[in-house]
This record gives C-alpha cells, sequence and structure tokens, in this order.
C-alpha cells in the first residue's frame, strides 16, 4: 500500500452495519477493521474474531462513536433549518443543531434521523487539518436478535 492508499484508508473509512439506539448497541465493519458497542464497552479488532478483553477500547470519543454522535442530540440548546434534502431518496430536512459540546448538521424526515455529519479541525502552527465524520442510518426496524454479539462483526469483505 503506498503513502496516497494509506492516508486514503485513513481520512475515508467507511462501514456498513447494524446500529440499535434503544439498545446502547451497534456492530460495524469497516473492511480490515470492526467495531462493536455493547454493555456499555466498546470493542475493536480485525472482524470476525472472538470478543476478548484485548479488543476493549478505553478511548472517550464520543464526536467520533456512533452511538455517542446520535446521543449529543439530546443536549440539543439550538437548531435552524438550512434546506430542504433527499437522503436515499427520503425528504428530509437539514438542521443545523448546536449542543453543548459539538455543532452538527442533522438530516430528519417525520419519523427518524437520517444523517448527521460532524465536523472537527486542529491547527497546530502553520498546519491544520480537518476532519468530517458522518452516520447515516437507513433499512429502520431490521430485526437484530440474530446477530452474534460474540464476534467482531464481518459484514463486509475486503476487496
Amino acid at each position: 500500500m503506498n503513502t496516497a492508499d494509506l492516508r486514503g484508508a485513513f481520512t475515508r473509512q467507511v462501514g456498513e452495519g447494524l446500529f440499535e439506539a434503544a439498545a446502547r448497541r451497534y456492530q460495524i465493519d469497516y473492511g480490515t477493521y470492526a467495531q462493536m458497542y455493547i454493555d456499555g464497552k466498546r470493542f475493536g479488532g480485525r472482524p470476525g474474531h472472538p470478543v476478548q478483553a484485548r479488543h476493549r477500547d478505553h478511548r472517550p470519543e464520543q464526536l467520533r462513536d456512533p452511538l455517542g454522535l446520535l446521543m449529543l442530540l439530546q443536549g440539543t440548546t439550538d437548531a435552524r433549518h438550512v434546506r430542504d434534502e433527499r437522503v436515499r431518496g427520503t425528504p428530509c430536512r437539514v438542521v443545523a443543531v448546536r449542543t453543548g459540546q459539538a455543532e452538527l448538521v442533522v438530516w430528519v424526515d417525520d419519523q427518524h434521523v437520517r444523517r448527521i455529519r460532524f465536523e472537527e479541525h486542529a491547527s497546530s502552527g502553520q498546519t491544520s487539518v480537518s476532519r468530517i465524520v458522518t452516520l447515516e442510518l437507513w433499512d429502520f426496524g431490521v430485526p437484530a436478535d440474530s446477530l452474534d454479539w460474540s464476534r467482531l462483526p464481518s459484514f463486509r469483505t475486503e476487496g
């Protein structure tokens, strides 16, 4: 893998998975890395591997964690309609939201949050970087009872 490929893999991570906000759990497979949150603990490692204590992720990353990003909306202090836009064919209102910790852009339809976007910036001296984190939700009501919560998810295949 050359430097450009490595930079692209780091800056443009795309994952697929299952998200149960009411149960406060999720499974996401990024292809070469998988992440799972269950019982108040986040785990990460190679997709398909059995979950073990060594897979426990102790970093507090609420703004990058899918469940944490969604839960931030509970602390909304201000919201402003920006425009209307479709997400996967569903008409949505795009709303700029301010919470106690962050500013987010949220796409909502009449029933669901469809997308949340957060942009973070960092600078030091003459160098500055930014990163956009987007959580997109669809296919609501999919049964999750048959998922194996003892293994890191493997929804995607590399390649």
